[in-house]
C-alpha cells in the first residue's frame, strides 16, 4: 500500500495537475456507464394486467372519494353502517397556461395564443395552471338506515352537495340485514 503511494506522489510530480483532474473524470464517467450496465435487481411479474398511469389516477380519486363521502354519510343520525359506490366519467385534465398577444393595425386585430413554456433548450414543458379532477356521474349508496325515508332524504342531500350531482343521479338502499 505504502509502495503505491509511492509511485502515485512521484507520478504526480511528473504530470501535471490538469492531467490528473482530466484522468479521473474520465474515471467517473467510466463509474457512471458502468452503474448503468450491471446488475439491477430482477422486478418480479405481476400476474395482473397493467394499468395507464391515468387508470391508477381515476381508482385513486374514486376510492379516497368514496372514503371521504363514506365518513361524511356515517355521521348522520340513522345511517349507521354505510358503503358508497361513486361512477367517475374522464380522467385527470391538466390545463395549460396560455398567453395571448392582440394586436391592432387599424381595422384589422389580430389575437395570437401560445402555452406559457418553462425550461430551456430541448427541456421545456408546458405550465401546468389546474389541474381538473375526474367528474363524478352517480352515486349508489347502501346504509343501514336506508329504509327510514328522512334518512333517505338526508343522503340524497348530503350526496348531491358533496358531489356536486343531482339526486336524480343518487339511488339510496337499505342494507340487509
Amino acid at each position: 500500500m505504502v509502495a503505491w503511494l509511492e509511485r502515485c506522489k512521484a507520478l504526480w510530480k511528473r504530470t501535471g495537475r490538469t492531467t490528473w483532474i482530466v484522468l479521473m473524470g474520465v474515471a467517473g464517467m467510466l463509474l457512471i456507464f458502468l452503474s448503468g450496465i450491471g446488475g439491477g435487481k430482477a422486478e418480479e411479474i405481476s400476474q395482473e394486467p397493467m394499468q395507464t398511469g391515468s387508470q391508477q389516477t381515476e381508482d385513486a380519486y374514486r376510492t379516497a372519494a368514496e372514503q371521504e363521502l363514506t365518513e361524511l354519510l356515517g355521521q348522520i343520525r340513522g345511517v349507521g353502517r354505510v358503503h358508497v359506490m361513486l361512477r367517475i366519467s374522464g380522467s385527470e385534465t391538466q390545463v395549460y397556461a396560455t398567453e395571448q398577444k392582440t394586436e391592432t393595425d387599424g381595422s384589422r386585430t389580430s389575437r395570437e395564443s401560445k402555452h406559457v413554456l418553462i425550461g430551456s433548450g430541448n427541456a421545456q414543458s408546458a405550465l401546468v395552471e389546474q389541474i381538473q379532477a375526474p367528474r363524478i356521474i352517480g352515486a349508489v349508496v347502501v346504509c343501514e338506515g336506508g329504509d327510514s325515508i328522512q334518512v333517505k332524504e338526508q343522503i340524497y342531500q348530503a350526496v348531491s352537495v358533496a358531489c356536486s350531482i343531482s339526486t336524480a343521479q343518487i339511488y339510496v338502499a337499505a342494507m340487509k340485514s
